[in-house]
């Protein structure tokens, strides 16, 4: 980490040549071609909505928040930085996305989610790979990526300058719009799904969430069906989950049932390794993330009522 904080510190003309030079040499070991570059996108199923800080947010953390682009020196990666949110304890919730390089040996463009955590003038988040971005005193952010690696003929470290682009407090996210429809997924034998008649008492703010909802996760790389069977008028659910995804070249699917807490427009539940959470977006429609507790990572989900 030391080696990134030093990078991306030197002058800006060094930093430049300096990372060019390294994605020459890259092409030349890799024997990647030039393509052409993809800019970096927020798709409409991340449902990103910028949040104002509240007035006890300090300053130096509240300046992060708003939209943040740039471009990777040396892999020529296109990059974009959404600081949706920050509570006053210096808590984020970011959107990070990336386009494609010039090089054809790198990754392909792509979208994630993540709680990270800014201390100082610094915003930071990840484990095995590792993001930091500092605030300079031009306004720009200066930000480093690491990752462990015990090839020496891999980059381990890269830089990056990012500046201010205009956003809006709360403007709304742009319409979904999916791919291909939700499947239905198989039920297991063994997992109840039965949807319970609305008790007295339960107001229509809770019982709204009562029937099947259809999941699209990181816009159609995992589906799900939630059942959201019964409520009490305190909040508390029964549910049941179904979820499907490719692992490996396989596919692979899991069930269980829960319980789980609704809150004003929102429902949550937790598993062992997984914070779940789904806001009421509008008529027939959900939007929530799974918090994975030992990554870091938010991934972002769509709901649809049932028909």
């Amino acid at each position: 980490m030391r080696g990134a904080v030093w990078s991306v510190r030197r002058q800006k003309g060094q930093l430049g040549k300096g990372w060019a030079f390294a994605g020459a040499l890259a092409t030349l070991l890799f024997g990647g071609e030039a393509l052409a570059q993809q800019d970096a996108v927020v798709p409409s199923w991340v449902r990103s909505v910028i949040e104002r800080p509240s007035p006890d947010t300090p300053p130096q953390m509240a300046a992060f928040v708003g939209q943040w682009t740039g471009e990777w020196y040396g892999w020529r990666i296109p990059a974009r930085l959404i600081v949706e949110a920050v509570t006053p304890s210096g808590d984020a919730r970011v959107v990070y996305a990336w386009g494609t390089s010039i090089y054809s040996y790198l990754a392909p463009a792509g979208v994630r989610r993540y709680i990270a955590k800014i201390e100082g003038n610094t915003l930071r988040w990840g484990n095995t790979v590792r993001f930091a971005f500092t605030m300079s005193p031009d306004g720009t952010l200066s930000g480093a990526r690491t990752f462990d690696s015990y090839n020496p003929m891999l980059l381990t470290t890269a830089g990056i300058v990012m500046r201010r682009e205009a956003s809006q407090y709360g403007e709304p996210p742009p319409p979904v719009q999916l791919s291909e429809p939700i499947p239905d997924l198989p039920i297991p034998p063994d997992l109840d799904v039965q949807i319970q008649p609305v008790p007295a008492g339960v107001p229509p703010t809770m019982a709204r969430f009562l029937g099947k909802w259809l999941g699209s996760w990181e816009g159609g790389s995992i589906v799900s069906n939630l059942f959201v069977k019964s409520v009490t008028p305190s909040g508390d659910f029964t549910g049941a989950y179904i979820v499907r995804w490719w692992s490996r070249g396989q596919l692979t699917s899991n069930a269980y049932g829960f319980r789980g807490k609704i809150e004003g427009d929102r429902l949550s539940w937790r598993t062992k390794t997984s914070d779940f959470a789904l806001a009421w977006w509008g008529e027939g429609l959900l939007e929530g993330t799974r918090h994975d507790r030992p990554s870091g990572i938010l991934q972002s989900a769509i709901m649809l009522k049932a028909e």
